[in-house]
Formats: structure tokens, C-alpha cells, sequence
């Protein structure tokens, strides 16, 4: 999934930094680009486009267009997957300044709202020279030899020859594109529980490769039925805090997490999403399968002491001594 999250990132950050809480989950289509990020600059060449969609119930099919003009549509081979990688081959026709969209369809036919891009395509910096080297070369001599014979030669021909370019080739240099982002996850724990028994507690880290380019992470979470392979769907962000050399935390307690309990077995699915000035998105990282959840069982029923017999009274038997 790339939500747009410009303002609602912004504004979910600063609501999270202050109670720590997620929000309600979205369960409707979502699409996102994770390639290329919005505000690049590339070459004239063919770009591979690389997109993301999800949805609660299965993703039928994506969309994309380039400058309102249908791209390509793609069907999704095996429409019950949840959670759908994609890419897409464009070959950018001149330089220029371009605006590129992605929608995702559900399994019950709602399109998601599009996740747009604006790149500039053959910007200053590309690898194209700015004149063409014209060349011109004489070999021709400068002045014709006259030989005149008499007793000896009055005259030596001179043969005059220029061998030089009339012009440079100049080339501009190559424009730096900035590295994609590399994620790096670890957890407190492999299993949490979604009742009062086992682990309750549960701290995810994330290191990011170049944290110059951050300003705030943010975290979303899907609970993963392993036996069917359905989701809750994501949730709508929780802020992390950072922990150093680059590292970002934040620890949940599983009453914390929405739809935790959803299923008898599942796994608690996470996605981390960097963001730098303005809320642009500036990387996004794999989903991550790290942690199984586990269903409380009812806690066993003791088996209660039987009754107390009170034995009743019984008179004693009398036997009378025969007569006689």
C-alpha cells in the first residue's frame, strides 16, 4: 500500500505522539508507488515502476496511468491474494515534467482512491550533450608549386596542411539519484498472546540506511489469519520514536492492537514508512511476518471435592432373649 500521506501522515504523527495509540483500521482497497518517490529527476530511459496494493477481501486488478492517460491495466493472476507486489515497464516519450497515478480494484469491484507521483524526466544534469561536435579539416596546400627548368630549379613547392577541429564536444555530467532506502527489523518477541495469558507485551525496532533523510517513521499493522490467509486490514499508523544510530522504537501492549483477536491464529503483520519534509514519503519498507499470535485458551476447570456425607441416625437393634 502508497497512501498518500502528506497531511494525514502529519497530522497522524502528531496525534500519536501524544496518546500512543492507533487509530480505527481502514479496510477498504488501497494502492501505493513505491518506485519512483515523488520529485525525482531520471534520465530519458525506460523506468521500471514499482507498485503495492492490499485489501481485506483480495485485489482484482491495478491501474496506472501517466498524465491522465491510461498506462496499463494489470489483472492479478490469483485474485484472493491480499497483499500484491507489482511492476510495470515505462518508457518516458520526451523530457519533460510528469504525473504518474495507481488505483487497485477489490474482489468486490471498489477502486481505491489513486496514489500520484510527479517526476521530471530529462531535467538539467541528464547524460546529453549539449551541442554536437562539428569537426572541419583542409588538406589542401595553400599555394600551388610552380617548377620552372633551366640550368638549375628557380623554385621549391610549399605544401601548407591544417589538421585542426573547429569545435569541442562538451557533455554536462550525470545527475545523482538518491539510493533507495534499506530497512532492517528486529523484535522483542517471536510470539505474543491475544488474551491475558503468555506474552502481552511486545517492542518492534526498525533501522533505516540513511536517516538524513527522515523526519518522521511511522508503523502499520495487519493481523494475518494463518489458516486462510485473510486480514483485518492496516491500520492507520502509530508513531516511532527514535533509538539511536538510526534505529526507531515503539512498544505495544496487545490489548493496544486492533482486531488482535480476530483470529485463533494469526500473525501480526508490520510495515515501517519514512517520511522527510513536508510529509513526502522518502522510503518504505518490506512486510514483515515476525511475530506469531496466540489464542488464549479458557483456563482449565478444577474438579470440586464431593460432597460431605452426614451419616443419619440409627437407632441400635434390640434382641430379646427367647422365652421360656
Amino acid at each position: 500500500m502508497q497512501i498518500k500521506l502528506m497531511a494525514i501522515l502529519t497530522a497522524t504523527v502528531l496525534f500519536l505522539s501524544a496518546c500512543n495509540m492507533p487509530m480505527v483500521a481502514n479496510n477498504g482497497p488501497q494502492a501505493w508507488i513505491d518506485a519512483p518517490l515523488n520529485g525525482m529527476v531520471l534520465p530519458l530511459h525506460v523506468y521500471k515502476l514499482t507498485l503495492h496494493s492490499s485489501d481485506s477481501f483480495g485485489i482484482s486488478a491495478m491501474e496506472v496511468s501517466v498524465n491522465d492517460q491510461l498506462l496499463a491495466t494489470i489483472n492479478n493472476p490469483d485474485p484472493t491474494q491480499l497483499l500484491v507486489h507489482l511492476e510495470q515497464e515505462w518508457n518516458p516519450p520526451a523530457p519533460g515534467r510528469y504525473t504518474i497515478s495507481a488505483r487497485a480494484k477489490s474482489m468486490s469491484g471498489k477502486w481505491s482512491q489513486p496514489d500520484v507521483v510527479t517526476v521530471e524526466i530529462g531535467g538539467p544534469g541528464t547524460s546529453t550533450p549539449t551541442s554536437s561536435p562539428t569537426l572541419a579539416f583542409t588538406d589542401t596546400p595553400t599555394a600551388t608549386p610552380t617548377l620552372a627548368f633551366t640550368s638549375t630549379v628557380t623554385a621549391t613547392p610549399t605544401l601548407a596542411f591544417t589538421d585542426t577541429p573547429t569545435a569541442t564536444a562538451t557533455f554536462t555530467s550525470t545527475p545523482t539519484i538518491p539510493a533507495q532506502l534499506s530497512f532492517t527489523s528486529r523484535v522483542s518477541t517471536s510470539e505474543i498472546s491475544a488474551g491475558r495469558c503468555g506474552v502481552n507485551v511486545v517492542t518492534i525496532e526498525a533501522q533505516i540506511s540513511d536517516v538524513s533523510r527522515v523526519r518522521d517513521v511511522v508503523i502499520f499493522t495487519n493481523i494475518k489469519n494463518k489458516e486462510t490467509g485473510k486480514t483485518t486490514g492496516w491500520d492507520a499508523g502509530t508513531g516511532m520514536s527514535s533509538a539511536g544510530s538510526g534505529w526507531y522504537r515503539v512498544t505495544f501492549s496487545t490489548s493496544s492492537i486492533p482486531n488482535i483477536g480476530a483470529y485463533e491464529k494469526s500473525w501480526l503483520l508490520f510495515q515501517v514508512v519514512a517520511t522527510g519534509d513536508g510529509g513526502a514519503i522518502v522510503g518504505r519498507s518490506q512486510t514483515f511476518f515476525d511475530i506469531s499470535i496466540s489464542a488464549c485458551a479458557a483456563p482449565p476447570v478444577r474438579p470440586t471435592a464431593p460432597p460431605t456425607r452426614v451419616p443419619t441416625h440409627v437407632p441400635p437393634i434390640i434382641i430379646m432373649p427367647p422365652s421360656g
